[in-house]
């Protein structure tokens, strides 16, 4: 039995998602990850039979406030992450979030609070077929490196709770110096592999405009900032399963891009070539 490959796109809840469902539906969509705000309302039943009827799987991100560094925020984020378990229940599918802010505290310091709040929310809400993901993060003030997700999904030690790769983040972090390469994705990927035995890879990918502070915005993937065609190399050489949820300003049109790509990644090396070389001298204006 060949690797899995899913692509979806990123939505904000809204009382427009069942009708959304159908359009991306006709665009052969495969996942839709439904983000919120401070505030989560039930899921309407609707949506998840809608989405289970059109063969779309269905995921959340949780609100970006969530910061379980602070021991003040500890009952408020063990409800979100509790209700998030719950969605991840409804759909069968993956509740992902960021873990939070150092706060100018080194990382040891507050990983203790972090492996109490989500081993507290998963006593109050068992997982079921629900999964809880910790998602790599883009800005240098976030906790969230590769390591750290990887040390604490590893710490948490539950098979329904797994990492959430976002290739641009990790990129931005490093002010796009990793990855960079083939050799860099497949480092990752090994990481992943030895420590963990995961049947599906969930990610986030797109391009991304960085700083000295890492993550700023956001941009199309045929930046190849990171250089996706490298990324699809590796995941296709290595018959990898994956879920990969397009963050891109114009998902659907990256999404296509993105099919294409992993159809023949080594076709696509040199366009990885001559962005960064625009991207070098500054001319990274026009994509295609």
């Amino acid at each position: 039995m060949g690797a899995s490959r899913k692509f979806g796109v990123a939505k904000v809840f809204d009382s427009q998602l069942v009708t959304y469902l159908t359009i991306l539906h006709d665009k052969a969509v495969d996942v839709l990850e439904i983000g919120f705000a401070e505030t989560m309302p039930e899921l309407p039943s609707e949506l998840v039979k809608v989405a289970k009827s059109l063969g779309i799987s269905l995921t959340c991100h949780l609100p970006f406030i969530i910061n379980l560094a602070e021991e003040r925020d500890r009952g408020r984020c063990v409800r979100y992450l509790a209700q998030g378990i719950r969605y991840a229940r409804l759909m069968d599918g993956l509740a992902v979030f960021h873990p939070g802010f150092y706060g100018g505290r080194p990382f040891e310091e507050l990983k203790s609070n972090l492996l109490g709040v989500v081993k507290q929310a998963l006593v109050e809400e068992p997982l079921g077929r629900g999964r809880l993901g910790i998602e790599t993060t883009g800005k240098k003030a976030e906790i969230g490196s590769l390591e750290e997700v990887l040390g604490l999904v590893k710490e948490i030690d539950s098979d329904g709770v797994v990492p959430v790769i976002d290739w641009a983040h990790i990129y931005a972090r490093t002010q796009g110096s990793f990855p960079r390469s083939i050799d860099d994705f497949a480092e990752i990927l090994g990481k992943i592999k030895d420590e963990f035995d995961l049947e599906m890879l969930h990610c986030h990918a797109s391009g991304i405009e960085f700083g000295t502070s890492g993550e700023r915005k956001h941009v199309s993937a045929k930046t190849c900032s990171p250089p996706i065609p490298y990324l699809m190399h590796v995941l296709k050489r290595n018959q990898v399963s994956f879920q990969m949820v397009i963050e891109s300003p114009d998902p659907l049109e990256d999404l296509a891009w993105f099919k294409l790509v992993l159809e023949d990644p080594e076709s696509w090396f040199p366009l990885v070539e001559q962005r960064h070389e625009r991207l070098q001298k500054g001319l990274m204006d026009a994509y295609f």
